[in-house]
C-alpha cells in the first residue's frame, strides 16, 4: 500500500511538473500574455512596439495551436448548451475568449509551478531576446516554493479560505518575492518579445498592398 501510495505522489509530480512545463514554453501562450500586456501597456512599449506584438498576435490567433484550442472551446459550449437544454449552436470563440482561457490557464499553472521552475521557463525567454538579462536569482531556499504550497499551509480546513496576515516570515517573504518580481518576470519577458520580434513593416505591407492590389500580388510571385 505504501508503495501505491508513493507511486501516485511521484506520478502527481511528474503530472504537475510536465504541466507547468508545457504551458510556460507553450508559443502560443507566451505570444498571448505578451500581445495583451503590451496592448494594456502602450505607453511603455511605444507605437512599433505595438505595432510589433499585433503583427505576432495576428499570426498566433490563426496557428493550428488557437484553432485547436477554440475548437475544444466550441465543443466545450455546445455540451454545456445541451446539457442544460439550450436551443441553438454557439458562436465561435473570438480572440479576447481564447485569450481569457489561455490566461486563466496561465494563472493557475503559475500557482502550481515551483519558483525555480518559473525562474528557468523565463530565463530562457529572455536569453533569446538578447541585450536585456534577468539577474536576478531565485534564493536556493525558495526553489521548491509554490504558491499553491503556501496557500495550502495556511488554509482553514473548515472554511477552505486563506489568512494571509498569518504567514510566517519566511513564508511572506517568498510570496512577496512571488508577487513583485517572478510573476512579473515572465510575463514581461514574453511582452519584451512580442514588442521586439514582430513585423514592424506590417502596416506598411497591408497598405502597399492595398493600394498596388493585383500589381503587387504578381510582382511577389515573380520574386
Amino acid at each position: 500500500m505504501t508503495n501505491e501510495k508513493t507511486q501516485g505522489v511521484e506520478r502527481a509530480e511528474q503530472a504537475r511538473a510536465l504541466n507547468v512545463k508545457n504551458t510556460l514554453e507553450w508559443k502560443l501562450m507566451q505570444e498571448t500574455v505578451g500581445f495583451n500586456g503590451v496592448d494594456r501597456n502602450q505607453g511603455d512599449w511605444g507605437r512599433f512596439g505595438v505595432q510589433s506584438a499585433k503583427s505576432i498576435h495576428n499570426e498566433a490567433m490563426t496557428s493550428e495551436d488557437a484553432v485547436k484550442r477554440k475548437n475544444e472551446m466550441y465543443e466545450k459550449k455546445q455540451q454545456d448548451y445541451n446539457r442544460v437544454g439550450v436551443a441553438g449552436d454557439p458562436s465561435y470563440s473570438n480572440h479576447q475568449e481564447l485569450s481569457y482561457s489561455l490566461l486563466t490557464q496561465l494563472q493557475e499553472v503559475m500557482t502550481i509551478a515551483k519558483f525555480g521552475e518559473i525562474e528557468k521557463h523565463t530565463k530562457d525567454i529572455v536569453e533569446k531576446l538578447g541585450g536585456s538579462k534577468l539577474e536576478f536569482q531565485v534564493p536556493e531556499d525558495m526553489k521548491n516554493y509554490s504558491i499553491a504550497g503556501i496557500m495550502e499551509k495556511y488554509k482553514d480546513e473548515k472554511t477552505g479560505t486563506v489568512n494571509l496576515s498569518k504567514l510566517s516570515e519566511s513564508d511572506r517573504e517568498a510570496y512577496m518575492f512571488y508577487e513583485n518580481f517572478l510573476s512579473t518576470s515572465y510575463k514581461k519577458a514574453c511582452e519584451a518579445t512580442a514588442a521586439s520580434k514582430g513585423n514592424y513593416f506590417a502596416e506598411l505591407n497591408a497598405q502597399a498592398k492595398q493600394q498596388l492590389g493585383k500589381k503587387y500580388e504578381l510582382k511577389e510571385k515573380k520574386e
